[in-house]
C-alpha cells in the first residue's frame, strides 16, 4: 500500500496542479473569449498593442514604378506591470488532527478538507477574471471599488451608446434587429479587422425584453420558436450569437452587482486579434522554478498554469495557511470591435 504524506498535500507543485485543475463558479466572457487567446510572458511588465485599423486600397502600377506608401494600422502600445490578485486562508491545526482520526482515510478527508478551501479560492478569483473580462469589453477595467481605473483601452464615445425614445427595446416601435444590423457595419467600418463571429453579451432584463418585442419574435416564431420555450433565449439574432449573462457578485461595499448590467447588450466582433489573454510569472520564493519563473512542460515551453498556490505554517496558534495567486489579464487589442449599448 502506498503512504502518502499528508504534507505532500501542501507542497507549491502540488497545490498548484490542483487549483489549475479546479474549475471556476462561473466565468462566462473570461472562459469563451479571453482564456483560450492567453498566453505566459517572461516577466512582471505586460506589453501589448490597441489597434484601429488602415483600410486603403492599392492602385495599379507600372511593373517598373516604386511601390505604393500607404497608411499603416494604427497602434497605441501599453506597457503596464501585471496586475496582482491572491487571497490566502487558514486551516487550523485542530481541524487537520481531525482529519487524521480516520486513520486510512487520513489522506482522502485530507485532499477534501484542503480542496473545499481552495475551490472557494479559486472561485473568488474566477470571478474577479470575470469583472476584468467583462470590463475589457466596456473599454474599461475598474478595481473592486468599481471607479479606480487599472487599464484604459480606449472605447470610443460612437461605440457607447445609450438608447432613448422609440429606440428603446422595451418600446413597441423598436426594431433591435435594424438596430443590430447598424451596429455591425459601424463596427466593420471602424473596426477594419478580420470578423469571423459576431457575439452579444446581454443583462438578463434585455433577453426578457426581446422575447417579447412583437418584431423579433414574428421574425423567429417559424424557426426558433421551440428552442426559445424551452430555454427561455434567443439563441442568435441578426447574425450574432447571443448570450444572457446573468451572473452577479459582491464589491467592495457588498453591495450585490452585474457582471452584465440588466439592460446592457456588448456586441462584439470577434477576429483572430480582437481580444488577448496575458499572464506573467508569479513572484514568490517558492514558485515552482523559482522566483519570478514558469515551470517548463516535458517540452521545454512555459506552462501556462494561470494560477498559483503554496502553503505555510503558523506556530501560534498551530495553523497552516493556504495562498492562490494569479497575474493575468484580459485584454481588449481592438476596441472598435465593440459596441457597448444601454438598450432600455
Amino acid at each position: 500500500m502506498t503512504i502518502i504524506a499528508e504534507t505532500d498535500f501542501f507542497k507549491p507543485l502540488t497545490l498548484t496542479t490542483a487549483v489549475n485543475a479546479l474549475k471556476p463558479a462561473e466565468a462566462l466572457v473570461y472562459d469563451a473569449l479571453f482564456a483560450p487567446h492567453g498566453r505566459m510572458i517572461d516577466s512582471e511588465t505586460l506589453l501589448f498593442d490597441v489597434l484601429t485599423g488602415s483600410e486603403g486600397i492599392l492602385p495599379n502600377i507600372k511593373t517598373h514604378a516604386p511601390a505604393t506608401v500607404t497608411d499603416k494600422t494604427g497602434r497605441r502600445a501599453v506597457v503596464m506591470t501585471a496586475p496582482r490578485i491572491a487571497e490566502k486562508r487558514q486551516i487550523l491545526a485542530a481541524d487537520l488532527l481531525r482529519v487524521r482520526s480516520f486513520a486510512s482515510l487520513s489522506p482522502m478527508l485530507m485532499m477534501e478538507r484542503v480542496n473545499v478551501e481552495l475551490q472557494d479560492m479559486v472561485n473568488d478569483i474566477y470571478r474577479t477574471l470575470e469583472y476584468w473580462s467583462c470590463g475589457a469589453l466596456r473599454g474599461k477595467i475598474l478595481d473592486v471599488d468599481g471607479t479606480t481605473v487599472l487599464v484604459d483601452f480606449g472605447l470610443p464615445n460612437t461605440h457607447d451608446l445609450t438608447l432613448t425614445g422609440t429606440d428603446k427595446w422595451t418600446d413597441a416601435a423598436s426594431d433591435p434587429i435594424d438596430q443590430l444590423e447598424t451596429w455591425k457595419q459601424t463596427i466593420h467600418e471602424d473596426s477594419a479587422g478580420v470578423i469571423s463571429e459576431w457575439r452579444a453579451y446581454c443583462g438578463y432584463r434585455v433577453m426578457n425584453t426581446l422575447i417579447r418585442n412583437s418584431q423579433v419574435m414574428d421574425k423567429m416564431k417559424y424557426t426558433a420558436g421551440t428552442q426559445v420555450a424551452i430555454s427561455g433565449d434567443i439563441p442568435q439574432l441578426a447574425g450574432v450569437n447571443f448570450f444572457r449573462h446573468s451572473g452577479s457578485f459582491l464589491d467592495a461595499s457588498k453591495t450585490r452587482r452585474h457582471y452584465i448590467d440588466p439592460n446592457e447588450v456588448i456586441l462584439v466582433g470577434l477576429g483572430p486579434d480582437t481580444v488577448e489573454c496575458q499572464s506573467a510569472p508569479i513572484v514568490d520564493e517558492e514558485g515552482v522554478a523559482g522566483i519570478g519563473s514558469t515551470a517548463p512542460d516535458p517540452q521545454g515551453q512555459p506552462r501556462l498554469q494561470r494560477l498559483f498556490s503554496r502553503s505555510w505554517r503558523e506556530e501560534d496558534p498551530a495553523a497552516r495557511w493556504i495562498k492562490v495567486e494569479a497575474r493575468t489579464l484580459p485584454i481588449l487589442r481592438r476596441p472598435t470591435s465593440v459596441m457597448r449599448v444601454t438598450v432600455q
